[in-house]
């Protein structure tokens, strides 16, 4: 059975359970740029002069990692996005973490009785660089979806593809 978006009746690519929304291409793209949107702004993750290092590591939540928050950046000049080799004069690290790694980091922490893990109290408010992980409410299905949707592939070194500095070569 073919089901229609629940935002426009055109054919839907993805079923969100815990929404119960049908989503087609466009407003799955939209859905989840929107929370993660959402989700820094929450945070106060993006502040005036941010240097952000994302770390490439090949895998599909850090090209997506990297795409949204080149998008997200995209008119913000006082907002530097890199590639990360090394913490000079960054102010934050960006993390491809999902809601499905947390999840899996808390039942870890509980099972081997790791309260650090899961009280999950947040970054040390001394510490000089920030991690911030703007995927962390998307499950990893989700993310895997958008970055087939975006042909985004986890396989290179994205800083090319999205005209990103990149201090890797």
């Amino acid at each position: 059975m073919i089901h229609r978006c629940s935002r426009c009746k055109k054919d839907a690519i993805h079923f969100q359970a815990y929404s119960g929304l049908h989503l087609c291409r466009e407003h799955f793209i939209q859905d989840l740029e929107r929370k993660v949107k959402r989700e820094i702004r929450k945070k106060r993750w993006l502040r005036h002069g941010d240097r952000i290092g994302v770390p490439l590591n090949g895998g599909r939540q850090t090209a997506t990692l990297l795409h949204l928050l080149q998008t997200i950046t995209r008119g913000r000049r006082d907002i530097e996005i890199i590639s990360l080799s090394s913490d000079t004069g960054l102010t934050a690290i960006a993390l491809g973490n999902t809601l499905d790694d947390d999840a899996v980091s808390t039942l870890t922490g509980f099972v081997s009785g790791d309260i650090s893990r899961i009280l999950n109290t947040g970054a040390d408010p001394s510490d000089k660089i920030r991690g911030i992980s703007p995927l962390a409410t998307i499950p990893t299905e989700e993310v895997d979806l958008y970055a087939a949707l975006l042909e985004l592939s986890g396989d290179e070194d994205m800083s090319d593809e999205v005209g990103l500095e990149s201090d890797l070569r």
